[in-house]
């Protein structure tokens, strides 16, 4: 469905992750899911693109709110919209900030750690 609803306000996106061009509004879309009850959590994700060959995902995370040891088939992107997150690979603690991006090859398992609120984009 791509109703809204009183515990999620605004559409879900599906209706338009086919269509063959897209574009967003990042600030409001993150802007969007900061309205979402689902956001008391700590941690609200919503896809933005999914098709076969790849999938982008915008994801908020507050403050030491954890994603824990997850991978993907695929090459990986993390890009940082807003705060700050640190990313474990391997026992090595990458920091990103505000505009960093970074690429993990295809199957390398992860941690990521909101050090302060954290818009990101992650695509696969």
């Amino acid at each position: 469905m791509n109703e809204a609803t009183p515990e999620r306000p605004r559409p879900r996106p599906e209706s338009r992750v086919a269509l063959p061009i897209l574009s967003f509004d990042l600030a409001d879309e993150v802007n969007g899911l900061r309205t979402e009850a689902s956001w008391k959590h700590g941690h609200i994700a919503t896809t933005l693109v999914k098709r076969p060959d790849s999938s982008i995902v915008l994801t908020l995370l507050r403050a030491g709110q954890k994603i824990k040891n997850h991978a993907v088939e695929s090459s990986a992107s993390i890009q940082v919209l807003s705060g700050s997150v640190r990313v474990t690979v391997g026992g090595e603690s990458v920091p990103l900030a505000t505009g960093g991006l970074l690429l993990l090859a295809p199957g390398l398992a992860h941690d990521l750690e909101a050090m302060e609120e954290a818009s990101l984009l992650l695509q696969y």
